[in-house]
C-alpha cells in the first residue's frame, strides 16, 4: 500500500502514535515487546498500513504513559477514523456488523432446518423391523466400525 492510498485521517492517527512513542523514548520493538507485538506490527501501525484496533491503541497509550488529554484525543481520533474511512476496495463489501445483523435476521426467520442423512433408510422405505434391526446390530460397546444396517 502506497502512502497515497492511505486516507489522510488515518495518516494523522498513525503519525500521532509515532510521536507519542518517540516522545516516550521507546523503539518500535521495545514498545510492542510487553504485548507480544513484533517490531513490524508496531511499524505498520505507525505508518498507517495496518488496521488499528482500539484495544491496541489503549495498550500503546499505557506503554508510552500518555497524559489524560492524549488518552481522550487519540481513541476519539481512532474511532472517527474507523467509522468514517473505508477503503475503496471495501466499499461494496458489507461490514461485520451488517453481516451479523443479516445472519441474526435469517436465524430469526428460520422455521426449521433440514438435514440429509445418506446412511439412513428413508421413512417410506422403512418397515417396522428396520429400526429394531439397527438397534440389535449395534454393539453394546463402541467400536470403530459402523453397525451392519448402516452399510
Amino acid at each position: 500500500m502506497t502512502r497515497a492510498e492511505i486516507h489522510p485521517q488515518h495518516q494523522r492517527l498513525a503519525a500521532r502514535l509515532k510521536e507519542l512513542r518517540q516522545a516516550a523514548g521507546l523503539s518500535a520493538a521495545a514498545l510492542g515487546q510487553p504485548f507480544g507485538w513484533s517490531q513490524s506490527k508496531t511499524s505498520k501501525m505507525e505508518n498507517g498500513t495496518s488496521a488499528l484496533v482500539i484495544a491496541d491503541i489503549h495498550q500503546w497509550l499505557d506503554r508510552v504513559q500518555a497524559s489524560d488529554d492524549e488518552r481522550t484525543e487519540v481513541p476519539a481520533l481512532a474511532r472517527e477514523t474507523g467509522t468514517r474511512v473505508r477503503p475503496w476496495r471495501d466499499a461494496d463489501r458489507p461490514d461485520a456488523a451488517t453481516q451479523q445483523d443479516a445472519r441474526g435476521r435469517r436465524d430469526t426467520e428460520t422455521s426449521g432446518i433440514g438435514v440429509f442423512q445418506s446412511e439412513v433408510v428413508p421413512g417410506l422405505l422403512q418397515t417396522p423391523s428396520t429400526p429394531a434391526a439397527c438397534v440389535r446390530s449395534t454393539p453394546s460397546r463402541p467400536t470403530r466400525s459402523r453397525p451392519r444396517c448402516w452399510r
